[in-house]
């Protein structure tokens, strides 16, 4: 599949928004992709020349295998560089992520990004229902 940079950039983001976690781990910044299809995780960790691609352990027998990509450091900030401009769900929690960055260790200003961060993912939508 040849995509062009921007259109690959976009259809990563539309699978991040939907599958993939931020977090920070106080030492270092942790992006993930979790999906039951490893051929497009495997595809874009190819494009970014980065990446580990793990298979997970099922919790129940019934449940399909996952699989998750993931990028930690430098790989996880230049993952959230290319994406950022085309996420939507998670464009406020990366923001977040890229500013802590450039925040002093153990500074007031680091800690309080990072517990802005763990608020931003416990965000409630309410019912699914129309």
């Amino acid at each position: 599949m040849l995509l062009n940079k921007k259109t690959f950039a976009s259809y990563t983001a539309g699978l991040f928004d939907g599958e993939g976690c931020i977090r920070h781990t106080g030492k270092t910044e942790h992006v993930f992709i979790t999906s039951c299809f490893p051929h497009h995780l495997a595809l874009i960790q190819k494009h970014f020349g980065c990446g580990t691609l793990r298979k997970m352990l099922r919790s129940q027998s019934n449940y399909r295998t996952a699989y998750r990509l993931e990028f930690y450091g430098k790989s996880a900030i230049g993952f959230l560089e290319e994406i950022g401009p085309f996420l939507i769900e998670k464009a406020y929690q990366a923001n977040i992520l890229l500013s802590i960055r450039s925040l002093p260790p153990r500074s007031a200003a680091r800690e309080t990004a990072m517990a802005e961060l763990k608020k931003a993912k416990k965000i409630e939508y309410g019912s699914a229902r129309p």
